[in-house]
């Protein structure tokens, strides 16, 4: 029996991350079969597991574009290094809060730390934005721009607080409004430990 022409790849995709968001990732492939009307056995002929399946549901969510890119490309700068940070923690708010249905899968899917992990990294490439993030901030600190502190915990707090507000608060996700206050709540509260000059006799 030949591929239905009706159906395509793109449609499965798009009814996998619809079931995903809805039913969390213990949902069976019948059910995503049924939502596109095929078979489940012709899901598992295109994509050849159900893991394969919701990696490429995940994958569409958060696009490498999304990922507030152009601001890593600004060197922090003593006079605005405060304001930069701010529009940086909306822009990664708003990136999470895009992919906060599948994201809020994720968290609930039961899915043991590695693999919740592995899921994460392969979300827009996670590690490499982790990593740039934090050479963003290092360079920074290094330039005397911020202050000492520990750049690797710093970038985890950005990462990890955007990620719960996107996804794990039980509201609604944020609009740029919401991200742009939340962003500057964040910084009222980490700026005093993190700017330039504020910690320079510590060790």
């Amino acid at each position: 029996m030949g591929r239905p022409l009706r159906v395509t790849d793109e449609q499965i995709i798009e009814a996998a991350r619809h079931c995903f968001a809805e039913h969390g990732f213990g949902v069976s492939v019948n059910v995503i079969a049924d939502h596109v009307k095929v078979t489940s056995p012709l899901i598992f002929k295109r994509f050849h597991s159900k893991a394969n399946l919701m990696k490429l549901a995940m994958l569409g969510v958060t696009p490498m574009t999304d990922f507030p890119w152009a601001a890593l490309s600004r060197p922090l700068t003593a006079a605005t290094a405060r304001e930069q940070l701010e529009a940086f923690v909306a822009e990664l708010l708003e990136h999470f809060a895009s992919a906060a249905p599948m994201l809020g899968a994720l968290l609930k899917s039961g899915l043991n730390p590695p693999e919740v992990h592995n899921a994460l990294v392969e979300i827009g490439e996670s590690a490499r934005a982790f990593s740039e993030t934090r050479n963003w901030l290092a360079d920074a600190q290094n330039r005397k721009v911020l202050g000492r502190c520990d750049v690797a915990a710093l970038t985890s707090m950005i990462f990890g607080s955007a990620m719960f507000a996107a996804t794990s608060n039980g509201e609604q996700s944020p609009d740029h409004d919401g991200a742009c206050s939340y962003a500057t709540q964040l910084l009222s509260i980490i700026w005093p430990g993190i700017e330039g000059g504020s910690n320079e006799t510590h060790h």
